[in-house]
């Protein structure tokens, strides 16, 4: 009987042996199986960011042809503002558009008017007072 026993406590100790082998192993490719995940994934976001790059400098290039273009026609759609705006009558000058009309204060703009007494539409007193900002507005007086 002691015979018997011995042999099972080896066969035991055979298979806790083999169980901790298949264990380390199964460590040892799951270590392996993560490296090779990590630098596939690198490879991948590599080639991605190639890619991405080279279409950049594509859209890059386009564009900056597109820019210019449009930097030329800005400047020429400015020049012709500024001539415009020196056409108009600038000042204190009465205005007939509905926006002027159609409210109590004078038919002037009153930043052109600032520190000026006119008679509102209304028929009161008002006079043109600048803010903080700069900016004048019709006060009643």
């Amino acid at each position: 009987m002691p015979s018997h026993r011995v042999s099972r406590k080896s066969s035991r100790k055979s298979r806790r042996v083999s169980r901790k082998s298949s264990r380390k192993s199964h460590r040892v490719s799951r270590k392996s199986s993560r490296k090779s995940r990590r630098v596939s994934r690198k490879a991948s976001r590599k080639s991605r960011r190639v890619s991405r790059k080279s279409s950049r400098k594509s859209h890059r290039v386009s564009r900056k042809s597109s820019r210019k273009s449009h930097k030329v026609s800005r400047k020429e759609s400015r020049k012709s503002r500024r001539v415009s705006r020196k056409a108009s009558p600038r000042g204190c000058v009465h205005q007939t558009s509905a926006k002027y009309m159609n409210r109590n204060s004078p038919p002037y703009p009153a930043n052109e008017c600032c520190g000026e007494d006119k008679v509102g539409n209304d028929g009161n007193m008002y006079i043109s007072v600048r803010n903080k900002n700069g900016i004048c507005r019709w006060v009643r007086k």
